[in-house]
């Protein structure tokens, strides 16, 4: 019986974005699937908790690079409210002192520029450019050329440059310059989705639980292929003790996950090249915090709250460099961003403000949060000991109104989970010699897909402009799913979600 005729058994593992949207494809093209998730919910890294009676993602919570993007036509289709990204920023500087919105902006905008430069450059020079240096020591070179004799604006770029680290999850003095190329996308201003994902991925997982292909609460904990040379079958083994052979099988587990499991995951284990691609890239340290107050203190009270960027003449985003002012309380470099949410969501009447920690201060925080009680008295004070030195140079603080004290506080532990990987996405760090060739054996699977039925999907393998994202995982998933098809002579009559990804 030649491939048109048969319907192939293929197994995905894991149903986040890029599991779903494989699912997807697939069963448009004909094949018989079975999407193995080991918690007890879709999603993945993509979740959300109720705080106050408001969703929150815990997970991503934007739409970057919106262009050509299909998970905004999917968020117009589910009347999802999502916002762009606001421009106006404020800024606390390390003495806890307010700056002015025009020495903030110029800040912001110089640090912008600097960046962009540094991934102009990374594209014009990367095959020439030494693997240890970061994006950190070029902005270093940079602002010595280019502002000397400003002591006071330079030591506030490095700290500007320092917080911009928290869009990878690990601080910028260990990030490449060398690949900084490889982040450059479609463009757009970003969004925010205000109401969150939660209808967005619903709306990607549906055909698959329409069709009832989703196994909840199903752990795989060994793939077991064929190590010769001929095509074979692929072996699932779950938690549960069962096993199940499949024609090829999708593997959309975290980086950070196949970091930590791969030599007992996969049997026998991967070829070192691919092994090798895995150690390579890189796992981010994202954290989120969520406060709500009584009310949003930091704006006039009584004010028209209609509109986004600035309410009252007060920005969206406040950036906070390191607090010098706090002794002892944060040991690791805390330059940070917050975001009011007064100001973003839909209705603009929560009054929540919302933190993004990486690196090593997001890891000390989760470990010492460990253990507690989310919402308990000893978990909020904690939250309270490493937040308070910010929120309260907001504008209106005053330490006896109830209407500054939070009444809610969260904190996503994504360093703590295994099944997200111990983090929260890839990235590129210094050191890495070739990462787009690291990233291209990973996505070919070190041919394992081609002969044995093993294949690779998620943020991490999507096309280079869409990695560490939720598109990139969704492109990612559909491309595997696409090719799939096409080695089994599939028919695939697309009926896609959102425009056509095959040639972005």
């Amino acid at each position: 019986m030649s491939k048109a005729y048969q319907r192939p058994k293929v197994a995905v593992i894991g149903a986040g974005f890029a599991g779903l949207r494989c699912a997807d494809v697939l069963l448009q093209g004909g094949v018989d699937v079975t999407v193995f998730e080991a918690r007890n919910r879709i999603g993945g890294r993509v979740f959300q908790v109720s705080l106050e009676g408001q969703l929150y993602d815990v997970g991503a919570n934007w739409i970057h690079e919106p262009n050509e993007n299909p998970l905004m036509d999917i968020a117009k289709d589910t009347n999802t409210f999502v916002c762009p990204r606001p421009f106006g920023v404020a800024l606390v500087d390390s003495s806890g002192r307010s700056r002015s919105i025009p020495y903030a902006e110029r800040l912001k905008t110089t640090i912008d520029d600097l960046f962009d430069r540094a991934s102009e450059y990374s594209y014009q020079h990367s095959a020439a450019i030494d693997p240890r240096l970061s994006i950190m020591d070029y902005v270093r070179d940079r602002v010595t050329e280019e502002f000397k004799g400003q002591p006071e604006f330079m030591q506030d770029l490095h700290r500007e440059a320092e917080r911009r680290g928290m869009w990878d999850g690990d601080p910028t003095s260990s990030l490449s310059l060398k690949h900084q190329c490889l982040e450059k996308g479609p463009g757009g201003i970003d969004v925010f989705v205000s109401g969150t994902y939660k209808n967005i991925v619903s709306q990607v997982a549906k055909p698959a639980l329409e069709k009832g292909v989703v196994q909840l609460g199903q752990k795989v904990n060994r793939i077991i292929y064929q190590d010769d040379s001929s095509p074979a079958k692929v072996m699932v083994e779950t938690s549960s003790g069962t096993q199940e052979s499949f024609d090829e099988v999708v593997v959309t587990c975290p980086l950070g996950w196949l970091k930590k499991h791969r030599t007992s995951f996969f049997v026998p284990e991967l070829p070192p090249p691919l092994s090798q691609a895995i150690d390579n890239i890189s796992f981010g340290r994202l954290e989120k915090i969520y406060l709500t107050f009584p009310l949003a203190f930091w704006l006039s009270r009584g004010q028209d709250q209609q509109s986004t960027g600035s309410i009252d003449g007060y920005p969206c985003v406040t950036h906070f460099h390191h607090p010098s002012y706090v002794k002892n309380q944060i040991p690791y470099p805390a330059n940070q961003m917050i975001v009011s949410l007064t100001h973003l969501l839909q209705g603009h009447t929560q009054p929540t403000i919302l933190f993004y920690i990486h690196g090593p201060y997001a890891t000390q925080l989760v470990h010492t949060i460990k253990g507690l009680e989310p919402h308990g008295d000893e978990y909020n004070n904690v939250l309270e000991t490493y937040t308070k030195p910010f929120y309260s140079r907001l504008p209106n603080y005053a330490i006896n109104d109830p209407a500054c004290k939070p009444r809610s506080y969260y904190c996503s532990t994504w360093q703590l989970d295994d099944l997200a990987g111990n983090g929260s996405y890839s990235n590129f760090q210094i050191g890495q010699a070739d990462a787009a060739k690291d990233v291209a054996i990973l996505r070919d699977a070190g041919v394992l897909n081609r002969m044995k039925g093993v294949w690779f999907a998620g943020e991490h393998v999507a096309p280079a402009c869409r990695q560490a994202t939720t598109v990139g995982a969704y492109i990612s998933g559909e491309r595997v799913a696409e090719n799939i098809c096409k080695k089994w002579d599939m028919v695939l009559k697309r009926v896609s979600q959102g425009q056509p990804l095959a040639h972005i």
